[in-house]
């Protein structure tokens, strides 16, 4: 029992309880009747008389808690109680009151709740915690033709379990990353309608998150850089996308390269040599197949998915031979770049348009970078073909791709391109094998051209002579130093190749048949090592670029 006195009585106060208590405050009472008898500071006496009356409290049988999603405040509890009465009030920790046990727009973390009576008496005192489980969700899928769709989502450490539904569409219902089953959908009169899905979470709280979401109808998606639709993306892709290079059609909604089923408004026209609609080697989904859609075969280089795919149409058996033009024995002081060969006088390709493959090394044996290929040669004629290395699948695997994207294939035989090895240069009569696999070759119409790669062996011979006796024998320098861009070479020997790497050892650029000038002008200020390479051997010079 709480007394307010009046603050303008006679002072002082005294407070006589019919229990014998003399505060002015009466606390831990049971129920019945209680006598106050107040008297103020001139003796005049006040009589009062109180009554406490008896409550029952129910309990609490259930909180029926929803999980908020990931900083997001739409969490809810529902207190389901043993009985109500109506005079119960819900006094929330956020101070709003309400008559039921229903309470939303909750956000993560710890929430508490007074069961209030008529009689302003707390009945019930109790706490729930909301934790969020679900970070991001995609909110529809694309069901693909006869692909399964991997279903998955980012979820913090609270979520406990989980149940997709309904559940005969899934493989295994109650898994975090579900797979729906294949076919679900049936086009034979036409697209079906979409099939609402849930998710629903549970956090080790109890508390619970549902989310709905639609599986779309798709009888065609794009899997962006997998523009042969053959389940995985490989270089092998980019053959695709030169072929159709220029080809236009329908943006993508949405536009995206990220990794997932994408639905395409096909374009009518087909990848040459294919039955597969341009809109696959659309790989940004911004409606036009251009050099841009490269970037995303090696952002998505590796990926794959649930497809059935498509294959080629066609091919052509022809014997050309495919090699690396090693010499018997070199000198890595001496060389470093070989040519890449397609073709001889007996086997010419005819209609040649792109070819992708694998150079394979012992990666102990090249100094620094592993590698690279350069256009040169017949596959160049009237165009600039795209040149592209991937090094980083695997130690001592180089994946080249050398195709041109103009529609229109030419005919040869020979060079179409070299190859950089910067080879260790204190090898001695090491033996060394460069191998070709997996060679993909098609022409302007797409088909496939059988290819024959040949096998190329060479040994590699050291040299013990040293940088200072080459440079003082051979009254080597370079100047001026330091210098502003362009360096003269000095020398009474032929130097053959030149490297420039920077400080740390890296290569930056090579030269070859040098006039014995350099013209380093697009390099930045700083310290470089400058090699000079001759039928001697090497000689190194460090040279300083100011501006």
């Amino acid at each position: 029992i709480n007394i307010d006195a009046n603050p303008y009585a006679e002072m002082p106060l005294t407070y006589i309880w019919s229990n014998g208590a003399t505060t002015e405050d009466l606390t831990n009472v049971t129920p019945g009747i209680y006598k106050l008898s107040l008297t103020d500071g001139l003796g005049c006496l006040n009589i009062y008389e109180l009554e406490i009356f008896g409550a029952t409290a129910p309990t609490v049988i259930e909180q029926n808690l929803i999980c908020p999603s990931f900083g997001i405040a739409n969490g809810s509890v529902d207190i389901q109680l043993s009985f109500t009465q109506p005079d119960f009030m819900f006094l929330w920790d956020d101070s709003s009151i309400s008559s039921s046990g229903f309470k939303n727009q909750l956000s993560a973390g710890n929430h508490s709740f007074t069961l209030m009576d008529g009689n302003n008496c707390a009945l019930v005192i109790d706490s729930f915690e909301l934790e969020a489980t679900i970070e991001s969700f995609t909110d529809n899928y694309f069901s693909c033709g006869l692909d399964s769709i991997a279903l998955n989502f980012a979820s913090t450490a609270a979520a406990d379990s989980f149940m997709w539904a309904p559940v005969q569409y899934f493989d295994i219902p109650n898994s975090e990353d579900a797979i729906i089953l294949s076919p679900i959908f049936d086009f034979s009169n036409g697209t079906p309608s979409p099939l609402d899905l849930t998710l629903t979470t549970y956090a080790n709280t109890g508390c619970q998150s549902e989310i709905d979401f639609l599986l779309i109808p798709q009888e065609d998606c794009v899997w962006p850089g997998d523009a042969d639709n053959n389940n995985v993306v490989s270089p092998i892709d980019i053959l695709n996308i030169a072929l159709s290079t220029g080809s236009t059609g329908a943006n993508r909604t949405p536009q995206s390269s990220e990794w997932f089923a994408q639905p395409s408004v096909l374009w009518g026209t087909n990848i040459p040599g294919t039955s597969l609609d341009e809109s696959f080697a659309d790989c940004d989904g911004n409606g036009i197949v251009e050099a841009l859609d490269t970037n995303v075969v090696l952002q998505n280089l590796g990926l794959s998915h649930f497809s059935l795919g498509e294959s080629q149409a066609s091919s052509r058996t022809m014997d050309i031979p495919f090699s690396i033009n090693l010499p018997a024995e070199f000198r890595a002081s001496e060389q470093s770049q070989f040519d890449i060969l397609l073709g001889d006088e007996l086997n010419p390709v005819d209609d040649a348009y792109g070819i992708a493959f694998q150079l394979i090394f012992e990666e102990n044996i090249v100094e620094g970078e592993k590698g690279k290929v350069t256009a040169a040669g017949w596959l160049s004629n009237g165009n600039t073909p795209w040149t592209i290395n991937i090094d980083e699948l695997a130690p001592g695997v180089l994946d080249v791709v050398l195709t041109r994207n103009d529609g229109t294939g030419v005919s040869g035989f020979g060079t179409i391109g070299s190859l950089f090895l910067p080879f260790k240069s204190f090898l001695d009569n090491e033996a060394i094998t460069l191998e070709i696999r997996n060679v993909v070759m098609v022409n302007s119409s797409g088909e496939f051209l059988s290819v024959n790669p040949l096998q190329s062996s060479s040994t590699l011979i050291g040299t013990s002579v040293s940088t200072q006796d080459i440079s003082l024998k051979y009254s080597e320098f370079i100047f001026p130093n330091p210098s502003s861009g362009i360096l003269n070479i000095s020398s009474t020997r032929i130097v053959k190749t030149i490297t420039i790497q920077d400080i740390n050892g890296k290569l930056v650029t090579h030269e070859f048949n040098s006039n014995k000038m350099i013209n380093l002008n697009h390099l930045g200020e700083g310290t470089y090592i400058i090699q000079l390479i001759g039928m001697e051997g090497v000689s190194n010079h460090r040279v300083v670029l100011t501006r």
